[in-house]
C-alpha cells in the first residue's frame, strides 16, 4: 500500500507538468513566445532556461505577459485558466513559485507603466526597463497556431488512452463470458447451442493449425514463430486498426503558421508528436501484460501465455511508433536547419539511446533466438527494458510525458515486489533430488525424470494446473535463474501428512539438461531452493459434471492434480458420485510409471477413470489383443533403479555422500496399478474418446458440463483444441458444454 501511494503522488506531480502543455494554455504560451522579441534589462543566470527564467523573475516581462494574456481570454483560454499554468510553469521551469493573486497584481501594476511600441516609431526596443504592449493580431495568429499543436498533443495521450480503455473492456467482456460458461448459467439449449458455435467459430481454433507447436514459413528454422489463436487474431487486428486510426486522424494545419511555417512542416511536426506520445501511453500496458503478478488473467480467465502473445504485438506496435516518431521528426529538424544542433542536445542523444535499444529488444526476441538460449535472451531482454525506460525518461524530463515511463517503471517494480513477497512467503527450502532412469531397453526411447520433491509450508496454498519459478541455490546450477515448472500438491488433494509438492523434469536440453547433468556429475540429492509462485489460471474443473484429461509425458502433475481435487471435492471415495473423471495418458514406455506411480496408486478405489496408452514400449502381456487385463504375470521383469546422491555437507568438513539404491520390478508396479488402470498398446484416439463422452452426454434430460485439460507435446495440445473446435461446429451441441483448459504454457 506504501509504495502504491508513491506511485501515485509521483504521478500527480508529473501530470501537472504535462498539464503545462493542453490546449488552454494557448494564450499563456502565444504571449510568452511575444515577450521573446523583445530584449529586457535582465541577464539570467547561466544553468537557467531564458525562455522561462525572464518571464518569470523579471517584472516588466512578467507584467506585460499577464497583461496580454488578461486582453486575448477567451472561452477556450480563460484567464484564469492561463494565470494557473504561467504559475505551473515558473513553478516547474522558472525557478519561482508564484500565485495567481501575485500574477494579477503584476499585470494591474504593469498597465501603470505600460508602453506601445506601435504608438512610438522612436522606441527603443534593447534594454527594456518597462511592460511592453504586445502586437495583438500576432499573439492571436500564435494563439491559433498553439492551439493546434496543443490539440495534437492532447489528441495524442486520449487516443492511447482509448487503446487502454478498448483492452480493459475487452478483458471484462471475456472474463464474463468464460465466467458464464464456466458456471453453466445458461439453462437454454438453443443458447448453449449458440454459446458452442461462438467458441467453435471464433474462441477455440488455431490460425492455421498451429498455436503452442511453432509454425515455420517455408520450412526455414530462422522464420519460426508462435501464432495467436483465432480469438486472439481478431483481438488484435482490432487493437491494430485502432492504432493505425489513431495515428493517422485528425490532424488540424493551417496555411502558414507562425510556429512551424509550411504544412508539410507541420504534419512532420505532429505525425512525430502523435507517434511519440502514442508509444509512451502503450508502454504500461507492456510492462503489465508481460509481468508474472497480472491481475488481468484473474478477471478475464484468459492463461499466461494469452498475455505474453499480447505483449510482443503491443511491443511491435509500439516499435513501429517509435521509429516513425524518430524518421518524422528527424526530417522535420533538418527541414528547420536545426538538426546539426539537436544531435548535441541530450534530449537527443537519449532518444537514439532508447530506439536503439527497442530495435536490440525486437532482434533478440525473435523465436529462433528466444527458443536456443532462453536465459541469454531474459537477461538481455530485461537489461535492454530497463535501459529503454531510463533513455525514454530522460527524453522527456524536460516536456512533461514522464508519467507514462514512471507509471511503466512503477507497474514493474510492484511487480518485482511482489515477487519477492511470494518467494518470501514459501522460504528456503531443502528439495530432495532424484533421478529415475529408465530400463535399459527403453533408454533409447525414453528420457531420465528428475523428481523434486520440496517441503511445503503450512500457510502456502497451491491450486490444479498452477506453477511455479523455482531457484536452484547452487552456483553451479545458475541460483540467479528461475525455471517454470508445474506442481503437484499431494497435501491439498489426499491430504498427505508430509506436506511437499512435487515437480517432474525431462532433461531435454538447456536448462534441463544442465540440471540433470549437474546432478549426475557431482552427486546431488539434496540442494537448498527459492519457489516463487503459485502462477497460472485457476480453473475449478471440480465444477464440471464430466472431467476429461488428456495428458502425454511428463505433462501429468496439473491434469492429475485436477482429477485428485475432484476426487476430494466429493465425499471421500464416492465412487457413486454422478461426477465422471477420465484420465487418458500417453507414454513412450512402462519406465514413466516408475516416477509417478506413488501418485497414480492414489488414485485407486475412486471414481477417477484411468487409462494409459504406451506408444513405444511392448507391454508383454500374455494376451496379445492389445488391451490390458487383470493378468500380468508373464510380463517381463524389468528392473528399474530409484538413484539419488547427496551433496557434500560443507559445514563439517566431512563427506557425506550417501547413495540409496531401491530395487523396484515395473512387473510389481503394473500389476498394482492395473487393478483400476486400463493400459493399452498404442496410440490414444482423442476423437474416439470425446465422441463416446459426448454421445453420453446427447442422452442426458439437462445440458452437461465437460471439462477438458489437455496438457503435453504441443502439438498434441494443438490437435486437441482443434478436434474440440470441431466438434463445436456442429449443430447437435445443444445438450453439452466443452471447456477446454490447456495447462501447456509456451512462451
Amino acid at each position: 500500500m506504501l509504495i502504491t501511494s508513491l506511485l501515485v503522488l509521483i504521478l500527480f506531480n508529473v501530470l501537472a507538468t504535462a498539464k503545462i502543455f493542453a490546449k488552454p494554455s494557448s494564450l499563456m504560451f502565444s504571449c510568452l513566445t511575444a515577450s521573446q522579441e523583445f530584449q529586457y534589462d535582465f541577464v539570467p543566470p547561466p544553468d537557467v532556461i531564458p525562455f522561462w527564467y525572464i518571464a518569470c523573475n523579471y517584472e516588466p516581462a512578467l507584467g506585460s505577459i499577464v497583461f496580454c494574456m488578461d486582453s486575448n481570454a477567451d472561452s477556450i483560454c480563460p484567464f484564469s485558466n492561463s494565470l494557473e499554468v504561467l504559475a505551473l510553469g515558473c513553478q516547474t521551469q522558472g525557478d519561482r513559485t508564484l500565485t495567481q493573486t501575485y500574477l494579477m497584481e503584476s499585470g494591474k501594476n504593469a498597465t501603470k507603466y505600460m508602453k506601445n511600441p506601435a504608438s512610438d516609431p522612436d522606441f527603443n526596443f534593447t534594454q527594456l526597463t518597462t511592460p511592453i504592449m504586445f502586437n495583438m493580431s500576432e499573439v492571436v495568429n500564435k494563439k491559433d497556431a498553439y492551439y493546434n499543436f496543443f490539440d495534437n498533443l492532447d489528441d495524442s495521450t486520449k487516443f492511447g488512452d482509448f487503446t487502454i480503455i478498448y483492452w480493459g473492456v475487452l478483458l471484462i467482456l471475456i472474463g464474463l463470458f468464460n465466467h458464464i460458461s464456466a458456471h453453466n448459467y445458461l439453462k437454454s439449449i438453443s443458447l448453449n447451442s449458440r454459446l458452442n458455435q461462438w467458441k467453435a467459430l471464433v474462441v477455440l481454433p488455431t490460425l492455421s493449425s498451429y498455436h503452442l507447436n511453432p509454425a515455420r514459413f517455408r520450412g526455414i528454422a530462422f522464420f519460426e514463430a508462435l501464432l495467436p489463436l483465432r480469438q486472439e487474431t481478431f483481438v488484435l487486428i482490432a487493437y491494430i486498426l485502432l492504432c493505425v486510426y489513431y495515428t493517422t486522424s485528425n490532424y488540424k494545419v493551417i496555411a502558414n503558421s507562425p510556429l512551424f511555417g509550411s504544412p508539410y512542416r507541420q504534419y512532420l511536426r505532429f505525425i512525430s508528436d502523435r507517434t511519440g506520445i502514442f508509444a509512451f501511453t502503450q508502454l504500461p500496458l507492456l510492462i503489465l501484460f508481460g509481468g508474472r503478478n497480472n491481475i488481468l488473467m484473474t478477471i478475464s480467465g484468459l492463461p499466461f501465455n494469452t498475455f505474453i502473445i499480447f505483449h510482443k504485438w503491443i511491443s511491435r506496435v509500439m516499435m513501429l511508433c517509435a521509429v516513425v516518431h524518430a524518421h518524422q521528426f528527424v526530417i522535420y529538424l533538418e527541414a528547420t536547419g536545426t538538426f546539426r544542433r539537436s544531435l548535441g542536445e541530450l534530449y537527443f542523444q537519449f532518444g537514439e539511446l532508447a530506439l536503439l535499444c527497442c530495435l536490440l529488444i525486437m532482434v533478440q526476441s525473435v523465436f529462433y533466438f528466444r527458443k536456443r538460449c532462453y536465459e541469454l535472451f531474459l537477461v538481455l531482454h530485461i537489461f535492454l527494458a530497463f535501459i529503454f525506460l531510463v533513455g525514454c525518461y530522460f527524453h522527456v524530463s524536460k516536456i512533461g510525458y514522464s508519467e507514462w515511463i514512471l507509471a511503466t517503471l512503477g507497474l514493474w517494480i510492484l511487480d518485482r515486489v511482489w515477487r519477492f513477497v511470494n518467494i518470501y512467503r514459501y522460504g528456503v527450502q531443502t528439495a530432495q533430488l532424484t533421478v529415475f532412469h529408465p530400463h535399459s531397453t527403453d533408454s533409447n526411447r525414453e528420457d531420465p525424470t528428475v523428481k523434486v520433491s520440496i517441503p511445503k509450508p503450512a500457510t502456502w496454498k497451491s491450486y490444479p494446473g498452477c506453477f511455479v519459478y523455482l531457484y536452484f541455490l547452487d552456483p553451479h546450477l545458475k541460483f540467479w535463474e528461475s525455471h517454470p515448472f508445474t506442481i503437484y500438491d499431494s497435501t491439498d488433494q489426499f491430504g498427505d501428512p508430509t506436506p511437499m509438492i512435487n515437480i517432474y523434469i525431462k532433461p531435454k536440453c538447456g536448462t534441463t539438461k544442465a540440471i540433470y547433468d549437474q546432478i549426475m556429475s557431482r552427486d546431488i540429492t539434496g540442494v537448498k531452493v527459492l519457489v516463487e509462485g503459485p502462477y497460472g489460471h485457476r480453473a475449478h474443473t471440480e465444477n464440471y459434471d464430466q472431467l476429461l484429461l488428456f495428458v502425454g509425458g511428463n505433462g501429468i502433475p496439473g491434469p492429475f492434480s485436477h482429477a485428485a481435487r475432484s476426487v476430494s471435492a466429493l465425499p471421500y471415495k464416492d465412487v457413486e458420485s454422478f461426477k465422471k473423471v477420465e484420465l487418458v495418458w500417453s507414454i513412450k514406455t512402462l519406465s514413466a510409471l516408475n516416477w509417478f506411480y506413488d501418485e497414480l496408486i492414489q488414485l485407486k478405489d475412486t471414481n477417477v477413470s484411468v487409462t494409459v496408452y504406451v506408444t513405444r514400449g511392448d507391454l508383454s502381456l500374455a494376451d496379445d489383443d492389445n488391451s490390458s487385463t487383470s493378468s500380468n504375470n508373464n510380463i517381463e521383469p524389468e528392473i528399474l533403479t530409484e538413484t539419488s546422491h547427496l551433496l557434500k555437507d560443507d559445514t563439517n568438513n566431512k563427506s557425506k555422500k550417501r547413495e540409496v539404491s531401491s530395487i523396484i520390478t515395473i512387473a510389481e508396479k503394473f500389476h498394482n496399478l492395473s487393478k483400476f488402470v486400463t493400459f493399452i498398446r498404442g496410440r490414444p484416439n482423442f476423437e474416439k474418446k470425446l465422441d463416446q463422452v459426448i454421445n453420453e452426454c446427447s442422452q442426458a434430460s439437462k445440458i452437461t458440463t465437460i471439462g477438458l485439460v489437455a496438457c503435453g507435446p504441443s502439438l498434441m495440445c494443438d490437435n486437441i483444441r482443434n478436434l474440440v473446435a470441431h466438434r463445436l461446429s456442429r449443430n447437435d451441441t445443444g445438450k453439452f458444454r466443452i471447456d477446454l483448459l490447456e495447462e501447456l504454457q509456451v512462451w
